[in-house]
């Protein structure tokens, strides 16, 4: 990667197709009051929603008997 180039950080923007995706670094466990505050610091910071970046597995199909 070249120098001041933005590493992709979603499969809309392609990592998938020629490199791993991006490991976690960390987690933390928040309380839902902590949560909220921190999104409400972020929102302050310029953060904005966005839709989901990706989808979750459809179930199986269901078989019917007869």
């Amino acid at each position: 990667m070249h120098q001041g180039q933005r590493i992709p950080s979603s499969p809309a923007e392609a990592w998938l197709s020629d490199q791993a995706a991006p490991l976690l670094k960390r987690r933390q466990r928040l309380s839902r009051d902590k949560a909220v505050e921190l999104w409400r610091q972020r929102r302050a910071e310029g953060w904005t929603p966005c839709a989901p970046q990706w989808q979750p597995p459809q179930p199986p199909p269901m078989e019917y008997w007869r």
